[in-house]
């Protein structure tokens, strides 16, 4: 899959992989200056430069997991109540539908699907 950024095709990479043990959830952002790292079970964001050298890492323990689908839960009830505007719009909603569609098919077919992303 390719995404349009800044007039620039990039390559996108998405993998899902919920069978396999241990379990891991990472991700990766990569590019020409270097690289992020973030390992959701460990709870670490690494940052490297271009030479694979670590710059930065951070460590967030005690972070609670849970908060966020208790927070995400509060602020749907209140938009619902109309207390709160969300934070996610239904374009977000959308583009999100769209780059999963387009993984989708590029899984099926085996070919590069192209998308404007922002």
């Amino acid at each position: 899959m390719e995404c349009m950024v800044e007039g620039k095709s990039v390559p996108v990479h998405v993998h899902q992989d919920y069978l396999q043990r241990p379990p891991s959830r990472t991700c990766q952002v990569i590019g020409d200056a270097g690289k992020i790292m973030i390992d959701f079970y460990a709870l670490t964001v690494q940052v490297f430069d271009s030479r694979g050298e670590l710059t930065e890492s951070h460590t967030f323990d005690g972070f609670q997991r849970n908060q966020l689908f208790t927070d995400e839960l509060k602020h749907f009830l209140n938009c619902l109540d109309g207390k709160e505007t969300p934070i996610v719009t239904v374009r977000d909603g959308a583009q999100s539908l769209r780059i999963a569609l387009a993984a989708k098919e590029s899984l099926a077919t085996g070919n590069v699907v192209e998308l404007n992303c922002w």
